[in-house]
């Protein structure tokens, strides 16, 4: 399976011509996928699809809404009323987790190793500086595995959420998958390396997430687990004293 081709238009290219090695066109229709600037966003234009751009205000409403105690996602990470521990998303993507992290508290910093990803990303935290939760998230684009050897502050956790297949009925693989899925250059092994690495550092907590009946990452067995309704999070305790309360 081929890659699709990416096109900027030309009206990008003084702005992003340092950040991205694409071509430029005037012509998008010639391209699988062309970034194109409308109404001030940057959006992913596309022949199947109504143009896409990254935001966070619909997902804003529904964090209000819940209660962060009883999400899985905050239970892994385990966040508390008094407790919001600093994580590292090693695998940002389209930062939905993090965002939803990051409005329960906690400071997250999302490290993006698609150039691509990456400017779609920083647009969306500009255009969504106005929600509280954006200025607890700082956007690095670096490859985790890289950032991993040599992190300048220790995170309370590291979050991996390595792409897996997604249900074929879902209306997200329709869309949002498919183009991440497609726009990403993917490697088979990289979530078992992730998590291989991030054991390596002195963090004392790492959440995976997985769909709930896919396999540990790397054969790995967790030191316990959040169990969802469709996903699970498998959460790794290094601090041996801790493992009762991480």
């Amino acid at each position: 399976m081929s890659l699709p081709t990416i096109a900027l238009t030309k009206d990008l290219y003084s702005d992003l011509k340092d950040k991205l090695s694409l071509p430029v066109t005037d012509n998008p229709n010639d391209y699988d996928y062309c970034l194109a600037k409308i109404d001030g966003r940057l959006a992913l234009q596309s022949k199947k699809f109504m143009p896409f751009f990254i935001d966070f205000s619909s997902l804003a409403h529904r964090c209000e809404q819940a209660q962060y105690q009883r999400e899985p996602l905050a239970k892994a990470c385990g966040i508390t009323k008094e407790k919001k521990p600093f994580i590292v998303d090693a695998t940002a993507g389209l930062a939905r987790d993090s965002f939803i992290l990051a409005s329960y508290g906690c400071p997250v910093l999302l490290l993006e190793k698609s150039s691509l990803l990456s400017v779609l990303l920083e647009d969306a935290l500009k255009h969504g500086a106005p929600l509280e939760a954006i200025g607890r998230m700082v956007l690095l684009h670096r490859n985790a595995l890289d950032y991993f050897s040599q992190m300048p502050e220790i995170p309370d956790v590291i979050y991996l959420d390595p792409m897996f297949p997604e249900n074929k009925k879902s209306a997200l693989v329709k869309k949002d998958m498919q183009i991440l899925q497609d726009i990403l250059e993917h490697d088979d092994n990289n979530g078992d390396a992730l998590l291989e690495k991030a054991l390596t550092t002195k963090t004392k907590r790492i959440v995976v997430k997985r769909h709930r009946h896919s396999d540990f990452l790397g054969d790995r067995k967790p030191s316990h687990q959040i169990q969802g309704k469709t996903l699970r999070f498998d959460v790794y305790c290094q601090n041996k004293n801790e493992k009762q309360i991480c």
